[in-house]
């Protein structure tokens, strides 16, 4: 090789080291400064969140702020209502003060009825196939809890409606004897075969009643359920009659049987069935129902509504008809209606007075301020024109619900209007009715009152009914 050659040689492979590694150094100077840069910014933006002044210690104390803001705000609110609750109430409201969620009872069948919490706390049965009801001052059982049959808590006509009685262990006991079982029922001339009863009614006594006709037992002439009336003639063993005994009671009650005698055994047995089957429905659910109105609508649709004509004038409609419309008011797997026993309204008498709605002279001695009776403006100083006159008041019966002036715990007409038919019998022809009526005076009959009628008459008497759980 010549050394020309070999000297170019040298001088290109000193030309590619240089380049080579030139380029290498300026990559690394490079990467160098962008780490610097990376480093600096990284710090700023750490001081700039973590910092005493940075964005995380800001966002901290404006969360602090608002939330000791929201908290003062909260008991402010807390502190104002308490006060409200006690100046309007008599009571406080949270803390220690704020009473306990009671339990609901372990025996209810809960596939037939919805517990209910009430707003003074207490649980109530709404049976299924009824929703209680969501307007104001309706929601209270010591005020009338209300319920109203089908989904709509709002409705104000067109439904039927009822009103919670509740019965404590106390009062069961002055409602119902069950200390003499195998109580025989009476019996009438004809010798029917013999029925007993294990349970019947302490009835009370009211107003001018003597202690002496309201014994309750049955097989007496006293005041007394359950029980028939045994008259041949006027009685539930008449016979040949379409206004009284064995007529009315196969053709319009429904029993049935082989020969008269059979009749009147199977309704005997069927009074005490039905009776047996209401006290152990209010001894397990600590109540009953009762219907808000009088007893309205017709034969074939009877109904407990608002602002209809009450049953009670029309003669062709005995006592064994009101019954019968009480039977068939409701009836499904989880309820029935029946009409009232006379213990039933004996206890509704003491629970107005219980609950401070009524006081006893209003019950028991004179009822004109509360009801249609022919004395109630002028016992209330109303003139025509007043807020609380009622011009037809004493002259006729009057729709169901008619004025709120007589209303009591949310139920409508039990003082004056028309009498009300109950279960119990009295002598040997006679039923009880209740609740006074429209042409009388309050104090002639109060609502309390007994109103022994023959069954074959039924002038201006309507009946009330009441409702039970299966």
């Amino acid at each position: 090789m010549k050394k020309t050659e070999i000297v170019k040689g040298i001088t290109e492979k000193k030309q590619k080291s240089k380049e080579l590694y030139g380029t290498r150094g300026i990559t690394l100077v490079a990467l160098v400064i962008t780490i610097i840069i990376i480093i600096i910014l990284a710090t700023v933006t750490i001081n700039m969140a973590f910092g005493d002044d940075g964005i995380i210690k800001r966002a901290q104390q404006a969360a602090d702020m608002y939330a000791n803001d929201t908290a003062y705000t909260d008991q402010a609110m807390a502190n104002a209502t308490a006060y409200l609750d006690e100046m309007l109430n008599g009571v406080t409201g949270g803390g220690a003060d704020e009473p306990e969620t009671p339990e609901v009872p372990s025996d209810w069948d809960l596939t037939k009825v919805t517990p209910v919490l009430s707003e003074d706390n207490q649980y109530v049965p709404v049976p299924k196939g009824f929703t209680a009801s969501i307007i104001d001052g309706e929601k209270s059982v010591n005020d009338g809890f209300v319920i109203k049959q089908g989904d709509n808590g709002a409705a104000t006509t067109g439904v039927n409606e009822f009103v919670w009685i509740p019965v404590d262990e106390e009062s069961l006991e002055e409602m119902y004897n069950t200390s003499a079982p195998g109580t025989v029922l009476s019996k009438s001339t004809l010798n029917e075969e013999t029925t007993t009863t294990d349970v019947y009614s302490n009835l009370r006594i009211r107003n001018t009643d003597s202690s002496v006709f309201i014994a309750g037992k049955p097989g007496t002439v006293n005041s007394r359920e359950p029980d028939i009336i045994p008259d041949t003639e006027f009685g539930d063993a008449a016979i040949g009659y379409d206004y009284a005994g064995i007529e009315p009671i196969k053709n319009v009650l429904g029993i049935t049987g082989t020969y008269v005698l059979d009749v009147l055994k199977n309704y005997s047995q069927s009074l005490v069935n039905e009776y047996q089957t209401t006290y152990r429905s209010i001894e397990k659910y600590n109540g009953f129902y009762i219907g808000r109105y009088e007893l309205t609508g017709t034969i074939e649709k009877p109904t407990v509504q608002k602002g209809e004509k009450v049953i009670g004038s029309d003669y062709t409609i005995k006592w064994y008809h009101l019954k019968k419309m009480c039977i068939d008011l409701v009836n499904t797997e989880y309820v029935q209606t029946e009409m009232i026993y006379g213990n039933q309204w004996d206890e509704v008498m003491d629970w107005l007075i219980e609950t401070g709605e009524k006081t006893e002279n209003q019950i028991n001695e004179d009822s004109s301020s509360w009801g249609n009776y022919s004395n109630y403006n002028q016992v209330n100083g109303y003139e025509s024109g007043d807020s609380g006159y009622v011009e037809k008041a004493g002259t006729e019966i009057l729709t169901s619900g008619f004025s709120e002036n007589w209303k009591a715990n949310n139920i409508y007409d039990l003082a004056g209007n028309a009498a009300e038919w109950t279960q119990e019998a009295f002598d040997t022809n006679i039923r009880n009715a209740r609740g006074g009526f429209y042409f009388p005076s309050g104090i002639d009959m109060p609502v309390s009152c007994r109103w022994g009628k023959s069954v074959v008459d039924n002038e201006g008497t309507t009946s009330r009914v009441t409702m039970i759980i299966k």
